[in-house]
């Protein structure tokens, strides 16, 4: 039987109450988030595992992220496609787009392109989830894993990019995710 980790429960707590400080106020969230976002990726990478059957790990994705990610963005979509016909700009023609933007991880939700919006965590934990369970079993892929994505992330701030995609996210999410694994 395993034991409750309560101090896992307090360092959710904190990084909810980070999280909810830095959306409540606008001004330096972006001090707030160096903090509490890595936070939520290493919880997430200590309390992940690497599962021995595949089609285990597949089914506990799917059923813990991918469903209730989809049942989110069905209901956000459906709410700005409500809004866009109350105000008769609402384009049939733009249903594929929203879609194709969603499985690439697009993070724009509310414009005409659609994307993921507030799902981005889940679509990058999944993607982090995904590497850790193929690659973490060898240190030497684990680590080159973690220094591409290191580079990837210096290379973004370098050239000061703002690339609005899951992708990305997960190559700067990955090493906090790698270090909750350790």
């Amino acid at each position: 039987m395993k034991k409750h980790l309560y101090w896992i429960d307090w360092m959710k707590v904190i990084g909810m109450y980070f999280i909810i400080a830095g959306h409540i106020f606008p001004m330096g969230h972006e001090y707030i988030y160096v903090f509490s976002v890595p936070l939520f990726f290493v919880i997430s990478g200590y309390l992940g595992h690497v599962e021995n059957d595949s089609k285990l790990f597949w089914q506990k994705i799917y059923k813990n992220l991918l469903l209730p990610c989809v049942i989110i963005l069905l209901i956000l979509h459906a709410e700005q496609i409500l809004a866009q016909i109350r105000i008769g700009t609402f384009a049939w023609i733009n249903i594929p787009t929203h879609i194709f933007n969603c499985l690439i991880g697009s993070l724009a939700l509310h414009t005409d392109a659609g994307g993921i919006g507030i799902c981005w965590f889940i679509y990058t934990l999944v993607l982090c989830k995904i590497t850790q369970q193929y690659i973490s079993k060898s240190r030497i892929a684990n680590g080159i894993a973690i220094v591409v994505c290191l580079i990837a992330a210096i290379f973004y701030n370098y050239n000061d990019l703002h690339l609005r995609n899951a992708y990305i996210n997960s190559t700067l999410a990955y090493p906090f995710y790698a270090m909750g694994g350790v």
